[in-house]
């Protein structure tokens, strides 16, 4: 860290005047640096100790690497995700469908749970096959490499190795949460305005309006994956889930309400 000339009293940081951030924020970005480079340094020694390189040093032919750089396509999911959720109740008003799968002996609370459960499911199989498909091109192109080979961690202040394929198995979890996500204000979305184009274009949008109003993030999400723009928003994985139960709620209560009139 002694490459960076920071300053060493809070009014010299003050008297900087491209600062965008204040003196106990600098302190604590410094502090994060210094342990994210303590923590790097840690592991670099313990993986050439056990002669086995970390994922993040990973050669082109380690099938780690094609593994983790196949999960991108979970940004493309995403944006089917959005299309099918945006149709799926929308297609029933524009068909005029929607009385007849009314006047079965259902409720419309499990009309809707159907819609989006199915949403789900569907988009489930098609992100695990992306990913089977994947790990075959991988093996079949020699990439089979490097599987065995550990993650390592910092815990406490050593470095440790851990298994790869149960780090793997927790990205693929982690990274679909975004996907029910999308689904739940797909099929909202769908329910409310009844138009799948228009639901479509909202599902989009409304993270990013969210996290540019409400969490004042000025950053150009254009810039950014369809994933990102969701897992930034602040919400937290715990929190995604959260606001899936809730977007269903308002989807349920919303086509419980509403009159069908076509």
């Amino acid at each position: 860290m002694d490459s960076f000339n920071y300053p060493d009293s809070e009014s010299e940081f003050n008297d900087q005047w491209f600062n965008t951030q204040s003196y106990s924020e600098y302190v604590e970005s410094f502090d994060e640096q210094k342990q994210k480079q303590s923590d790097e340094i840690l592991i670099i020694e313990k993986s050439l100790k056990d002669g086995k390189p970390d994922l993040r040093f990973a050669t082109d032919n380690d099938l780690r690497k094609t593994l983790m750089g196949g999960l991108a396509v979970i940004n493309v999911i995403i944006m089917v995700t959005a299309i099918v959720g945006a149709v799926s109740v929308a297609r029933e008003f524009s068909k005029g469908t929607i009385r007849l799968l009314l006047i079965r002996p259902v409720t419309r609370t499990k009309v809707i749970l159907s819609k989006f459960i199915s949403v789900v499911i569907w988009a489930f199989l098609l992100w695990v096959m992306s990913l089977i498909l994947i790990t075959i091109v991988a093996v079949l192109s020699g990439n089979g490499l490097g599987l065995f080979n550990p993650v390592y961690r910092v815990s406490g202040e050593t470095a440790v190795a851990g298994s790869f394929i149960l780090y793997y198995i927790n990205s693929v979890a982690t990274l679909f949460v975004p996907v029910v996500f999308v689904a739940t204000l797909s099929v909202m979305w769908s329910a409310i305005v009844r138009n799948s184009t228009i639901a479509m274009i909202l599902t989009i949008i409304t993270p990013v309006v969210y996290s540019q109003i409400v969490l004042n993030d000025i950053g150009d999400m254009s810039m950014q994956t369809a994933t990102e723009s969701i897992l930034l928003l602040g919400l937290g994985i715990y929190g995604l889930m959260v606001y899936s139960a809730i977007f269903v709620a308002i989807g349920i209560f919303t086509f419980k309400k509403r009159d069908i009139k076509n």
